[in-house]
Formats: C-alpha cells, sequence, structure tokens
C-alpha cells in the first residue's frame, strides 16, 4: 500500500487506461487490435509505472 504522501506521477495515475490490455490477455476471445501508436503509449505507460514502483520499493525518492 502506498503512503498518502508518495507522490505519484502522472503516468502512473493513467495507468488504468492498461486495465483493457490485461483483460484481453486474460480473455483473448474478443478483442479488437490495437494500433501501433496505442501499443507505444501502453508500452511507455507501462516501463513507467514500473520504473515508479521499483524505486517506492528500492527506496529512492
Amino acid at each position: 500500500m502506498i503512503e498518502e504522501d508518495v507522490p505519484m506521477p502522472p503516468d502512473v495515475l493513467n495507468s488504468p487506461s492498461l486495465t483493457r490490455y490485461a483483460f484481453t490477455t486474460r480473455y483473448p476471445d474478443d478483442y479488437l487490435p490495437v494500433s501501433r501508436q496505442e501499443y507505444e503509449e501502453a508500452y511507455e505507460i507501462a516501463v513507467r509505472v514500473y520504473e515508479w514502483a521499483k524505486e517506492i520499493v528500492e527506496g529512492q525518492p
């Protein structure tokens, strides 16, 4: 659980937009293909969320 005083970058706040991709991979029968742009945007958000979480876990500011 994240403390309230831990700042969340905008990309972390936008991370719920990745949920549709998690759902699609879990239930692959009914999905719409994603464009290259959608893929790149989702990938960048995921990388930033990962890096932010890694900093929190490792105790870096």
